[in-house]
């Protein structure tokens, strides 16, 4: 899948074919065609492999305490690792401009985004946040800065990944106080 993701990023929709997935990820063509029949298959199973429910990840609004945000952001890392969702092939999905991966980012950004947006409002409306916070941006660098963990530390032990969203939130929690 991940190879499938570069080559459609590079070269396009048309650019992915099961032989050149095969030449790229070191797989045979035999065993990829035993799951999948033809390239658009392929794209399919991509699609599909994003279309989990962050929903049942999340919970009622949150108040916003930093306890709090440390939480959300510990669902986050949950829900990726629950769902086995590589997390190089989500940056590779949120940095293309490509048409096709627009629902993939649809699905899988707009529930995070949602919970963020009510979080972030709630904390303004009661004093603890700055007004007009973007948080599309939040969610960016939260979402980048995972992206980046996992791809300085490819295998990172589950110790250091439950300390991720404390260090996120040690980092984020001043930039977003009043």
């Amino acid at each position: 899948m991940h190879a499938t993701l570069q080559i459609a990023v590079e070269r396009g929709i048309s650019g992915v074919t099961i032989e050149e997935v095969a030449r790229r990820s070191g797989v045979a063509k035999t065993t990829i065609y035993r799951r999948y029949h033809n390239s658009n298959e392929l794209l399919r199973g991509i699609s599909a492999m994003y279309l989990v429910n962050a929903e049942d990840e999340l919970s009622p609004t949150l108040s916003p305490t930093r306890e709090h945000f440390t939480v959300m952001l510990g669902k986050l890392v949950d829900w990726v690792r629950a769902n086995n969702i590589d997390v190089r092939s989500v940056g590779i999905v949120l940095s293309s401009e490509a048409e096709f991966f627009h629902h993939i980012v649809d699905q899988v950004v707009t529930p995070w985004l949602g919970k963020l947006r009510n979080f972030l409002n709630l904390g303004a409306a009661e004093g603890v946040f700055r007004s007009g916070l973007d948080e599309r941006l939040l969610l960016s660098t939260i979402i980048g800065s995972l992206v980046a963990y996992e791809a300085i530390d490819q295998h990172p032990a589950d110790s250091d990944i439950a300390a991720w969203p404390q260090r996120m939130t040690d980092l984020l929690w001043p930039a977003l106080l009043a």
